[in-house]
Parts: C-alpha cells; structure tokens; sequence
C-alpha cells in the first residue's frame, strides 16, 4: 500500500454523493490519520484513512469507519486549493476492479509482513 497520504489537518474534503457536498475534518498523527465524514443525514462518521492507491490511472482513497469491517473506496484528486476531493464510485464494474486491487494490494503487504 501506498505510504502516499495527502491529507493535512484542518483541510476540508468534498464529496459528492449525488451532487450534495460534505464537510470533513481530518487527524494528522505520525501513526493513523483519520476523516470524520459529515453525511447527508447530519451524522458524522469517524474512519481510519487505510491508504490511497491507483488504479487505470486514477487515484482512490479507502477508508475504514470506526468500528465496521466494511471498507469504503473512492475516487481521490486534489483540488485547485490543495485541499483533497472525493467522489463516489457509481459504475459497478469500476468499483469491482478497483476493490480488486485493493485487496490485491492488502495481500501483497501481508506477504511483506509475514517475510520479515
């Protein structure tokens, strides 16, 4: 996995979810970083930033709520103020190739861990 994570604090992170935007707050530390997603219905949900990573030459960042198994996925760019801009995966076959290499990515660094 990519040790890539473009994310500073008090940054403000857009996602678009059927045209509404969200505001996000980040954690910086040495260790973890994290994103509290504000949703749609008010409610703010704390994730763990596992990574971002490429795929057919875009960008993705998965993110993992506290708390849950399920990892979420999305596309990622950087925005004109720096800042960085996450938008969901709607087609199906982008996101089963993409979840793919995710999970290709995660077996690949388990090896590298188990090796050393």
């Amino acid at each position: 996995m990519s040790d890539e994570h473009n994310i500073n604090s008090e940054e403000e992170l857009e996602n678009h979810h059927d045209h509404h935007h969200h505001d996000h707050d980040h954690h910086h530390d040495e260790e973890e970083q994290t994103i509290i997603l504000s949703l749609d219905d008010n409610t703010e949900l704390e994730c763990h930033v596992l990574g971002i990573f490429d795929c057919d030459n875009q960008k993705y960042m998965a993110l993992l709520p506290f708390g849950e198994e399920d990892v979420f996925i999305y596309r990622y760019q950087e925005g004109e103020d720096g800042g960085p801009i996450l938008d969901l995966i709607e087609n199906d076959d982008e996101y089963d190739k993409v979840g793919q290499t995710f999970y290709d990515i995660l077996e690949e660094k388990e090896e590298d861990t188990n090796q050393d």
